[in-house]
């Protein structure tokens, strides 16, 4: 089983969407419409930061089989291919997670941050192998898509190389990132929100007094 390990934010996701146009991936479909199919269905217009998950979780089961992603590295299946994930700078998959996923899934601002040292302190305590890998992923958020990462990836887990398909998938991700960015900043960063944080204020202050 091909295997990817990555920590909340990281692009662990659209690193597989990266793979999908190999035979493995739905193969009665041609590389043409599978390039479509994620255009209309992964990367659309319409998917910004308040759905960017509910886009996220329609497809990702059904390909875990394919190749299965990860967030939790003490699972350990030594026969798996596994790839993990590894930053230089975890900023700027924290931000984009905080845009993304504002409530962070329960967690404070202080322990969403702590999730990361963890995710680096299991990376540091892994023993690889043949069987092992780990990405330097930074790259990822560059606007092209990085031919020898690309390469790197799809050569240990021996899937096809389609680079120009991926190259135009990565291009849609990036722009999607981008928009989903200035849409969160224009719902946060308005009028609107601002008299609606006035009013939150005010009525704190006047429950409190009357309690």
């Amino acid at each position: 089983m091909n295997t990817l390990y990555h920590t909340w934010g990281t692009a662990g996701n659209h690193i597989r969407w990266l793979m999908y146009f190999d035979k493995s991936f739905d193969p009665m479909r041609s590389l043409d419409i599978k390039l479509k199919f994620i255009q209309l269905k992964v990367y659309p217009k319409e998917r910004t930061w308040h759905n960017w998950l509910t886009f996220e979780w329609e497809f990702r089961r059904q390909y875990q089989t394919m190749l299965k992603i990860e967030h939790d590295l003490t699972i350990d299946n030594p026969s798996d291919k596994s790839i993990y994930l590894r930053y230089n700078d975890y900023t700027k998959p924290m931000n984009h997670y905080r845009c993304l996923n504002p409530g962070l899934n329960g967690f404070d601002v202080e322990k969403f941050k702590s999730l990361y040292s963890t995710h680096e302190d299991l990376l540091n305590g892994l023993q690889l192998n043949e069987n092992k890998k780990i990405i330097i992923a930074d790259i990822f958020w560059n606007d092209v898509l990085d031919k020898d990462t690309y390469t790197e990836l799809i050569e240990f887990w021996n899937l096809e190389n389609h680079y120009e398909y991926a190259s135009r998938i990565h291009l849609l991700w990036c722009t999607a990132r981008k928009r989903a960015y200035e849409d969160f900043c224009r719902s946060f960063n308005n009028d609107e929100f601002i008299n609606f944080v006035k009013q939150i204020e005010t009525q704190v202050f006047v429950d409190f007094e009357q309690s």
